[in-house]
């Protein structure tokens, strides 16, 4: 008898494979079962590359053996050594950074490029200045540098950068104390027309420093010289009451090229807190908006209200306040009134709510959020909304119920997801 199976085509294969690109262990079993097999494993194998610069020389001349692989690198991550006891000499760190020039000629495909923990100056700034010239995204990770000069020249080393991504990123101040923020002479010498179009900016995480922070200085710079024209995306958290004006300055002059902006505000003081805070008005085709670290904490209201006191275990079951208390994040429905826009088509609510009580909840008036919410200039193509809330023990499966039925008329119109999280801390 005559078997009728036939094997499947190879696409159905990759497809499958494709499925277990997470799975190093799946890959690696999956690379062994037929050279049909073996490309695309390896193209997820070893698609991310994580590496020490000591052990730059030993994988350049793994590549040398198998030549092949190096074009299925895409994503390096350059990370420090681990912290010992015995640190090795200066000159022996400075012969291992060098050894990334010849394994840089190697990696043409790599078009994302991570660097944690380093401060970019001098040999190795030198190296990703040079070499590393294919890459779209550029993500610092707990990185130094020694002034916005040097930032900008590194950005400005990429030409076919669209993605800039910072987090904890400083200036190590010189010698003299400065930080060279406004140390920008060299930059005014760059063909600012080559410079690379950046289509997001990102900051998730930020230090908090003494001095003027490298992020505003950056998109200070970029505003100042027509550069942000490109951006469609932008994230920042954090946001101080210095930095907030620079920032507003900044979202305001992305106008209607900006698409997705995710922020996060610190402590809003009782004068910020009356009106509003961000001005979206000149960001016509915003799609996606994201308010990051909205706090819930108890100690809000020792600045917002002096006359209403209560005993501390009765006050969570209080679901009501008087006509004349101040919300705390009153700036958030004052913000998001400010929108001239119907395109957008999702909102995200994050808020810490760790250790807190139902009188906490209320610190956002969420009656006035709904109303907000419902405006004809707003609802037509809004189709999620998502409340998320990192939480700990004492309000895991309480918090949620809560605030569903604070915002249950908005349940009928738009697709409405909570998410709680618990905190680590």
């Amino acid at each position: 008898m005559v078997s009728t199976n036939k094997p499947l085509p190879p696409e159905i294969w990759d497809y499958i494979i494709d499925f277990l690109r997470k799975d190093i262990r799946s890959l690696q079993a999956c690379s062994l079962v037929c050279k049909s097999f073996l490309p695309r494993s390896r193209y997820h194998r070893f698609e991310r590359l994580k590496l020490q610069p000591r052990h730059a020389t030993s994988f350049y001349k793994f590549l040398q053996g198998i030549p092949e692989i190096a074009t299925f690198i895409r994503k390096l991550t350059i990370v420090p050594e681990p912290r010992t006891s015995r640190p090795r000499p200066s000159m022996a760190f400075l012969k291992d950074l060098e050894s990334l020039v010849p394994l840089a000629h190697v990696l043409v495909h790599t078009t994302k490029l991570e660097i944690e923990g380093f401060f970019i100056n001098g040999v190795l700034a030198d190296i990703i200045l040079d070499n590393f010239v294919m890459v779209k995204e550029l993500r610092l990770i707990r990185c130094s540098v020694a002034s916005l000069n040097r930032l900008i020249t590194l950005v400005y080393s990429f030409p076919r950068l669209t993605k800039l991504s910072m987090s904890d990123t400083y200036t190590r101040p010189v010698s003299d104390g400065n930080t060279g923020l406004q140390s920008t002479e060299d930059a005014q010498d760059l063909d600012l027309d080559s410079f690379p179009r950046l289509r997001t900016v990102s900051f998730p995480s930020r230090l908090a420093v003494p001095y003027e922070s490298i992020e505003v200085g950056f998109i200070n710079w970029l505003s100042n010289h027509s550069l942000h024209t490109q951006i469609r995306t932008f994230k920042i958290l954090d946001v101080s009451h210095v930095e907030r004006h620079y920032v507003q300055r900044f979202i305001q002059h992305l106008g209607p090229s900006l698409q997705k902006l995710s922020i996060g505000l610190k402590e809003i003081t009782l004068a910020a807190n009356t009106g509003p805070v961000l001005d979206f008005s000149k960001n016509t085709e915003l799609k996606e908006l994201s308010f990051r670290s909205l706090r819930l904490y108890r100690h809000d209201w020792a600045h917002f209200q002096c006359t209403y006191h209560e005993p501390r275990y009765p006050e969570c079951f209080i679901e009501t306040l008087p006509p004349d208390t101040s919300y705390p994040l009153e700036w958030v429905p004052n913000s998001l009134a400010t929108l001239r826009t119907n395109r957008i088509i999702r909102l995200h609510f994050r808020f810490h709510a760790v250790g807190t009580c139902r009188r906490d909840w209320l610190a956002l008036d969420w009656t006035e959020l709904v109303d907000v919410l419902s405006e004809p200039n707003i609802g037509p193509k809004l189709g999620r909304i998502m409340f998320e809330f990192l939480t700990g023990e004492s309000s895991r499966g309480i918090i949620i119920p809560f605030v569903a039925s604070q915002v249950a008329r908005l349940e009928s119109e738009h697709d409405v997801q909570f998410v709680q999280r618990r905190s680590e801390q």
